[in-house]
């Protein structure tokens, strides 16, 4: 800061990531509220389903959100910088990070524009059909995230013939999905040496829908187990509060990190290895 000719006083004070951290005022919530942790949003949903090394999730929402957490501060490489989990008391963990940045935006898009119906009417057009009948969705309504890093690149649908149905442009829409995040899985877990030592957890919104899920772990090839509470970075976030606070052990912080059934891939590794290359030989060009 010094060097940059700013003065140290104008920033906020570095503290622990969770700890006495400081107090509201009473003129703000009416009493004084201990602050207790300060967390990001999606270091606190990877802390919901664990921060030990190899722990991964993918957080389904407006966007997604994919992280590793990793041993220690190591440059994997130019398009994964590591990213700190949590710093307390000298001890500080990290994560890579990897984004789909249009994904529950991109099926909204994709029911509206196309007619598909409410989220009910969508999910049930996408399940009546094995695949999506030669079309190929790339949900890039605001670019692409990792491992591209083009935020010029716009979504599309090709593929489309006269047999194309709507089902199967619901179909195309999750496939979409599941397919960029085998992208984010395959490059940050090369990067970093290897596969995470976990079935991929997941949490947000989309995470409600049994059918996204298969598609998820068919056409990732990964054990989806999700979260028993959708709202992952609320919980990390308590969990982070909690310890600040003295009023939550390890043992109740395990308790927490409960998953629903876990949803294993129904397709061979070598038909989702081809549905993959042929996604993105349609989508790529």
């Amino acid at each position: 800061m010094a060097h940059q000719g700013l003065d140290p006083t104008i920033f906020p004070d570095l503290v622990d990531s969770w700890g006495p951290i400081g107090t509201t005022t009473r003129a703000v919530f009416g009493a004084v509220v201990p602050i207790a942790a300060d967390l990001a949003d999606q270091q606190a949903a990877l802390i919901a389903h664990g921060d030990a090394s190899g722990t991964a999730k993918f957080t389904w929402g407006t966007s997604a959100t994919y992280d590793l957490a990793t041993e220690a501060f190591t440059f994997v490489g130019p398009t994964a910088p590591p990213l700190l989990v949590s710093s307390v008391g000298g001890q500080t963990r990290w994560c890579v990070e990897g984004m789909v940045l249009s994904a529950g935006s991109a099926l909204d898009w994709l029911r509206g524009a196309c007619g598909l119906g409410g989220h009910a009417r969508f999910e049930s057009l996408a399940g009546s059909v094995a695949d999506a009948g030669g079309a190929a969705f790339l949900p890039a309504l605001n670019g692409l995230g990792a491992p591209h890093g083009d935020p010029a690149r716009r979504g599309a649908l090709h593929g489309l013939t006269g047999g194309v149905t709507r089902a199967h442009l619901a179909r195309a829409g999750i496939e979409g999905l599941a397919f960029r995040a085998r992208e984010v899985l395959e490059h940050i877990e090369g990067l970093t040496g290897g596969a995470a030592s976990q079935a991929l957890g997941v949490d947000g919104g989309l995470t409600r829908s049994r059918l996204f899920l298969q598609v998820l772990a068919d056409l990732t090839g990964r054990a989806v187990g999700r979260h028993a509470t959708p709202e992952a970075t609320l919980l990390g976030a308590a969990i982070g509060a909690g310890r600040g606070a003295g009023l939550l052990s390890e043992t109740d912080i395990a308790a927490m990190r409960r998953f629903d059934d876990p949803v294993s891939p129904s397709l061979g590794a070598d038909e989702a290895s081809a549905r993959f290359a042929a996604w993105r030989a349609a989508v790529y060009g």
